[in-house]
């Protein structure tokens, strides 16, 4: 990841608190980032 929100973006996966990830990029969808990260499919 080149920037904080990839890395939050894919800290929140691991973790596996979809919704918080929602809450916090409102303007991306959990699918968006499954398209970014496909290892996290």
């Amino acid at each position: 990841p080149s920037n904080i929100h990839d890395i939050n973006a894919i800290k929140v996966i691991v973790d596996g608190i979809h919704k918080a990830y929602m809450a916090k990029n409102e303007n991306e969808s959990i699918e968006d980032l499954m398209k970014r990260y496909p290892t996290y499919q």
